[in-house]
């Protein structure tokens, strides 16, 4: 077999050569790469490879046959490369709806037909008809006539890379830095063959019958080489990103959209003290020893505590879970902030705290203070100067009196009392609930008083009351809304083909999807409770109208008015706007009216107070549901029916406000909300006076 020496050898060998080199580079680099993009990137370089490699045995050799032989191979090179470099490209700039499986299929299929038909010796000649060798100085080239096949599939290619350039074009302007540059550097990578292969098929080139494109990726595939080694494409993680990681104290794990982690810090080696490599492992199984790692990325958006024993001391830190997506890329970052030092210091002080915060009071056989600690001023707002000689029970609730008193006497005569609950007036007014138990000590010659042991438990109070209250509506709705569920599916079973069978089906569909929403909304807002919990000056006009808006717009049948200035504000929860909502949608939902009435009011009682009054043409609030409210307690006699008031009770009460509920003539209810007037804060102000 002849073969023949040709200037354009060393171009394909070099393309095929850096092709193939960078094949064996990605696979074998494989784990740190995005997984879609990487694997369309291997089509093309495997393209490149077989191309070049059989356009250059095809100029070699000097047979007609031989000739014909290679083109087919070369072919199998043009068809791949025609779908994967326009897949690389979408998967690339983030385009995923159009790397599904019928858009492959639809950019796959005239490629395929096209080297169906020239490996076809019957219909090859759709594609090309091999005439003659035709001899040039340069060498001796294969001349051809083109079939339909040929110039559809031409056109076909042409029109599917101007498309794939102009994406890029337009990522490029849309984009800054690196991923510009990125952009640019495989803009001349597309065009150039683009521009190669017109020309040669126009003839435009002074040495006809040669195809210039596959010569040209002599230049652009080192282009791309450089473009992957300098600005790293195909990685999750840029390399400016990755050494700003690198040198991060916390531990910080980077995760793709399928949980698979793609890169890590050193910080994380080192605290989870191990040299492994968890590079390409799914989270599941590569932290499958730290089950508050894995919990995380199933809540992301929420804070957890790992605890792991390093350096044989115990290190804790606080993880999160934070998912990203831009324009091309997704995942999701797992962030360990070490906070062992901050925690000792914690518990250290929680426990001197715990250990000093009992307030200890000796009074006289009269009721007087004779002794209180310093506990007592840090608990109650009082200095221990201020207090000495006044009798306590001035400063019990009057409702609690008469039991305090009554406990007093009791121990006076007996000696000793068990624990009892009672609220105490705090120095700025508030009511806190305390636990407190006394001893009768006045013969003790040392002490000569009666000792009394106090400690706060508002906040326990308060928390076990939104616990018991939450637990509740769970507890006894579910319970109902299962009941009805599983009758729902006996019908079902036992009326198998029968009319009735899709009724049965939607009122259990319905059913649990009530049970779900109210499991839902009661963890909502016992969340939202906890992490909104800071009183802080707040425009409760500015919150009104946002909850009027938010209300209005679901109830749009409904009549609510308003008379409210134009600004007032209160020390009050950021949730505050949610409990009026709550308090809003009440009083529509309740109503047995055609048109719901509802009218919302914001007044100045008295010197500052700022009172909002919501008033209905509803039947009234259950006299129940007002004794739960106002005993601040549930039994197990008694409960509410949902949890929208007690939500606004807390929402008052946390900001020492007042919750009060008041019938009307001759029907209706009217919840008036009483808030402490308070100054804008400091940044309100400034934007008071900008505007």
């Amino acid at each position: 077999m002849a073969w023949q020496a040709t200037p354009y050898t060393f171009p394909l060998l070099l393309a095929s050569t850096v092709a193939l080199l960078l094949t064996a580079y990605v696979l074998s680099y494989r784990k740190t790469f995005k997984q879609q993009r990487m694997t369309a990137f291997l089509a093309v370089t495997m393209g490149v490879t077989i191309w070049c490699t059989a356009y250059w045995f095809q100029l070699s050799i000097t047979t007609l046959a031989g000739k014909v032989y290679w083109t087919r191979f070369v072919w199998i090179g043009v068809a791949l490369m025609s779908v994967a470099w326009p897949v690389f490209i979408f998967a690339y700039t983030g385009r995923h709806r159009l790397l599904t499986p019928p858009s492959l299929l639809g950019i796959s299929v005239l490629p395929a037909v096209a080297v169906i038909l020239v490996w076809s010796h019957t219909f090859r000649q759709l594609v090309f008809t091999p005439e003659a060798i035709h001899t040039h100085p340069q060498g001796m080239f294969l001349e051809i006539s083109p079939g339909p096949v040929f110039l559809g599939f031409l056109l076909y290619t042409y029109v599917l890379d101007v498309f794939v350039i102009g994406l890029l074009a337009h990522d490029a302007y849309s984009t800054e830095g690196v991923r510009r540059r990125q952009n640019l550097l495989l803009i001349c990578a597309g065009v150039i063959p683009l521009l190669a292969s017109w020309a040669s098929v126009t003839e435009a080139l002074p040495f006809p019958h040669l195809d210039m494109t596959p010569i040209t990726l002599g230049l652009t595939t080192p282009l791309v080489a450089y473009t992957l080694f300098r600005y790293q494409f195909l990685d999750l993680i840029p390399v400016a990103q990755r050494k700003l990681i690198d040198e991060m104290e916390d531990g910080v794990i980077i995760l793709d959209e399928n949980y698979r982690i793609v890169d890590y810090n050193p910080t994380v080696t080192h605290l989870f003290d191990t040299d492994t490599n968890f590079v390409g492992e799914r989270a599941q199984t590569a932290l499958s020893a730290y089950p508050v790692l894995v919990s995380c990325l199933s809540d992301e958006g929420t804070c957890s505590e790992l605890v792991t024993t390093n350096d044989e001391m115990l290190r804790y830190y606080d993880v999160t879970c934070t998912q990203f997506e831009t324009q091309t890329e997704a995942g999701y970052i797992l962030n360990l902030h070490d906070i062992t030092t901050r925690r000792k210091v914690e518990r250290r002080y929680q426990t001197i705290v715990e250990q000093a915060s009992t307030i200890t009071v000796l009074v006289n056989e009269a009721g007087e203070f004779e002794y209180v600690t310093p506990s007592l001023e840090r608990t109650l707002g009082y200095a221990s100067a201020d207090i000495l000689g006044d009798p306590f029970i001035e400063y019990i609730h009057p409702d609690d009196v008469e039991h305090i008193f009554e406990t007093f006497i009791t121990i006076q005569e007996g000696g000793t009392s068990d624990w009892v609950e009672l609220r105490v007036q705090h120095a700025d007014g508030s009511w806190r609930v305390m636990e407190a138990k006394g001893e009768n000590l006045l013969e003790n010659p040392a002490i000569g008083a009666i000792l009394l042991t106090a400690h706060d438990v508002t906040e326990r109070r308060q928390y076990e009351q939104r616990l018991q209250v939450l637990n509740r509506v769970l507890r006894h709705d579910v319970g109902n809304k299962m009941s009805v569920v599983q009758g729902a599916i006996s019908m079902v079973r036992e009326e198998t083909d029968n009319e009735h069978v899709r009724t049965w089906m939607e009122k259990a569909h319905r059913a649990g999807q009530e049970l779900l929403e109210l499991s839902q909304k009661s963890r909502r807002i016992d969340m939202r409770l906890d992490r909104e919990s800071e009183v802080r000056s707040v425009d409760i006009v500015k919150q009104v109208e946002q909850a009027l808006t938010t209300v209005r717009a679901t109830y749009p049948t409904a009549n609510i008015e308003c008379d409210i200035p134009d600004t007032a504000w209160v020390n009050a929860l950021p949730l505050v706007k949610v409990g009026l909502e709550e308090l809003l949608a009440n009083a529509v939902e309740h109503s047995d009216q055609d048109v719901p009435t509802v009218t919302l009011s914001i007044t100045n009682a008295e010197t500052g107070v700022v009172e909002i009054h919501v008033a209905d043409n509803g039947p009234g609030i259950p006299t129940m549901e007002r004794e739960v409210l106002e005993r601040g307690a549930e039994s197990q006699l008694k409960h509410t029916s949902g949890i929208g008031l007690w939500l606004v009770h807390w929402i008052v009460t946390a900001a020492n406000g007042e919750l009060t509920i008041t019938e009307t003539e001759p029907r209706g209810t009217v919840v008036t909300l009483r808030f402490h007037e308070a100054e804008p804060s400091s940044a309100e102000q400034v934007k008071i006076a900008q505007d």
